[in-house]
């Protein structure tokens, strides 16, 4: 049951992320898209009829409304392409908006285009469309038809003015004239920019556009919304922040938000993530040393506390903190003291194992994990689910690691045995 909602959960992640770095689909309420161009980084969220542009340089934003339906977007020259469905069959428009204005409009026929095309506008304005045979159409900058390119493509995206299609063959670079690979790499996924030559797959590796290398491997199981500056690899997945050094590819650090954004991208020395709210999207700016100053991975170094904030009676080890089952977030708060500081947690529901608790100031954050002992599950406190995953663990058909086995070690030892068996089982017993 466990693996079943972890299958679930990873495909609702995958699901979300490709509507989060795509062009924007007229099969969604609101779509996102992030772009890495030659005049600056771009933030987008779409909304049926309506497209937001918010420059990540400058903070300028502007908002576009269509008479029609915009079924894809993307940024090149600081300029937003739209295209927009009509009432004629196969008919369609790109309309091209700067500084909150429409500048231009081309209206042409196409083949057959699906509600979740993409759309791609190279520096030279030729227009790039997919089809229903996933094949990129290819116009000039007056909608006359050029050509369709001879492969088939399972990704279309936008970087500095060029237009780069992915299959599992790799990354191509698209033109009126030609299809040239610049990465061989399983590339099936979708792919997004990263920076201005590199991009990355849902796989969570990173390739170099212009030398076709592998640049950094995240972690290959797990989706990410994947940024790099000058010096490191910022990788999101849901609320953690991974930090990579780009030279030895090395994971730095972890960092827990307060929230859980739709993506990440690193402009200069400032890291920004991008999040949905009922207003519309919102933009967060953080310097990226933040990220490398707190929430270490490595749990036997010295974690620093401010010296307002105090926990009281509950143990402190390292990010660890301990409660006493069934603690709820009303009594946590009145036991401990924090000040001026803002006090969140990662879930709505109990505190239990595994629950971030994050207090923030300014562009200050500290994160610590709550454990309680036996709980192996996160409801907060100890079941026969619990019992039944610990003696899984001694036979060898189950495994437990990081917070939740220290959840597990009740006695403390720094192992696993028969005594943490009897001691959760003794723990089921008196909480029922």
């Amino acid at each position: 049951m466990r693996q079943l909602k972890a299958f679930v959960c990873a495909v609702l992640i995958i699901t979300f992320l490709l509507c989060s770095f795509s062009a924007a689909s007229g099969l969604n309420k609101n779509t996102f898209g992030i772009f890495v161009d030659s005049s600056g980084v771009y933030a987008c969220e779409s909304t049926d009829y309506n497209v937001a542009v918010r420059s990540l340089n400058n903070s300028t934003q502007y908002k576009y409304s269509y008479n029609n339906k915009v079924l894809s977007y993307c940024v090149t020259g600081g300029v937003l392409y739209a295209l927009n469905s009509t009432n004629q069959s196969r008919i369609v428009t790109v309309t091209a908006a700067k500084n909150g204005k429409f500048t231009k409009t081309v209206t042409f026929k196409t083949n057959n285009v699906p509600n979740n095309t993409r759309l791609g506008v190279d520096s030279e304005g030729m227009i790039y469309i997919f089809d229903n045979r996933r094949r990129a159409e290819i116009y000039n900058s007056k909608g006359s038809y050029i050509k369709t390119t001879a492969n088939t493509y399972s990704s279309l995206t936008q970087i500095s003015g060029n237009v780069y299609a992915s299959n599992s063959s790799g990354i191509y670079r698209l033109n009126s004239k030609s299809e040239t690979q610049v990465c061989k790499c399983k590339a099936d996924t979708l792919v997004y920019a990263v920076s201005k030559d590199c991009a990355a797959t849902l796989y969570g590796n990173v390739y170099n556009l212009n030398s076709g290398k592998e640049a950094l491997t995240t972690d290959s199981k797990k989706p990410y919304s994947i940024t790099l500056s000058s010096n490191y690899c910022f990788a999101l997945k849901n609320s953690t922040m991974y930090v990579y050094d780009k030279k030895n590819r090395k994971l730095l650090n972890s960092y827990a938000l307060a929230y859980s954004p739709y993506a990440v991208c690193a402009v200069g020395s400032r890291v920004y993530t991008i999040s949905d709210t009922s207003d519309g999207f919102s933009v967060k700016k953080y310097k990226e040393s933040v990220f490398l100053s707190a929430g270490s991975t490595n749990n036997s170094k010295t974690y620093q506390t401010p010296s307002n904030i105090k926990f009281g009676s509950y143990k402190l080890k390292g990010k660890y903190i301990f409660l006493p089952p069934r603690t709820t977030k009303a009594e946590f708060r009145e036991n401990i003291s924090y000040n001026d500081y803002k006090l969140k947690f990662s879930s709505t529901r109990g505190l239990g194992t595994n629950t971030k608790a994050v207090f923030t100031k300014g562009d200050k954050s500290y994160t610590y994990t709550i454990v309680v002992l036996g709980d192996i599950t996160g409801t907060g406190y100890t079941t026969k689910n619990d019992e039944g995953i610990m003696f899984n663990c001694l036979f060898g058909l189950d495994k437990v690691g990081g917070v939740y086995k220290t959840a597990a070690d009740i006695n403390g030892d720094g192992k696993l045995s028969n005594i943490d068996l009897v001691m959760i089982d003794r723990k089921k017993d008196s909480l029922g």
